[in-house]
């Protein structure tokens, strides 16, 4: 992981990975928050929880502390959540 990281092709390819994630994550998120009509605002809470997903795997890769990687992914995750209104 750290030399995916560290390297900058890898760093792009790294970077790019979750795409294909932004619409299992949408749906995953619709069946428990509501969610916007607009595609593009109902899409933005997926994209955001992919990149924390990425900005915490990075955190842990620099660091090397993994008992930190589960805290980190918790505190970016209930930053998304907190903004979003729980369904019924």
């Amino acid at each position: 992981m750290a030399l995916m990281i560290n390297n900058p092709q890898y760093r792009l390819r790294w970077l790019d990975w979750g795409q294909d994630m932004v619409d299992p994550v949408t749906e995953f998120l619709a069946t428990r928050v509501h969610l916007d009509e607009d595609p593009f605002a109902r899409a933005v809470p997926a994209h955001l929880v992919i990149q924390i997903s990425r900005e915490a795997y990075i955190h842990w890769a620099e660091g090397g502390d993994f008992d930190h990687l589960q805290s980190a992914l918790r505190a970016g995750i209930h930053i998304v959540m907190r903004a979003l209104t729980t369904l019924p």
